[in-house]
């Protein structure tokens, strides 16, 4: 399994105010986690990033854990790489797009600002 990637979905549910988003990259969580609620009504948007052919962690993993998420309350999208296997280089530039907006929408509304927290991201480039 790709242990940042299910940690930073881990931290996506079982610590949500912590995050105002989170990046998961070729991770999943199980269902025993999946039918845990959060116990708090601030929710970090979750956007989870994975390659269709992944022989680490199969694919319909993350789309199950996706779809978990989205049941218990959260935002949540999976931005697939068809063909594509535990591949970390493929989804950066779409990780740091990703990241960039969030932090641009952080800086510009002085709300958000205020209550965001740190963004949680499973891969960070070297």
């Amino acid at each position: 399994f790709s242990q940042r990637g299910t940690v930073t979905f881990g931290l996506a549910l079982l610590q949500p105010a912590a995050f105002s988003e989170a990046f998961p990259l070729s991770g999943a969580l199980s269902q025993q986690l999946l039918r845990q609620r959060p116990e708090t009504s601030h929710l970090p948007e979750v956007h989870a990033f994975h390659g269709t052919r992944d022989p680490k962690v199969e694919y319909r993993d993350a789309q199950r854990t996706v779809k978990g998420l989205q049941h218990l309350g959260y935002t949540a999208d999976l931005k697939s790489y068809p063909g594509r296997g535990h591949d970390f280089e493929v989804m950066l530039p779409d990780l740091m797009r990703a990241l960039e907006v969030a932090v641009r929408s952080a800086a510009s509304s002085p709300n958000r600002a205020a209550t965001a927290r740190r963004p949680a991201a499973s891969h960070a480039p070297r």
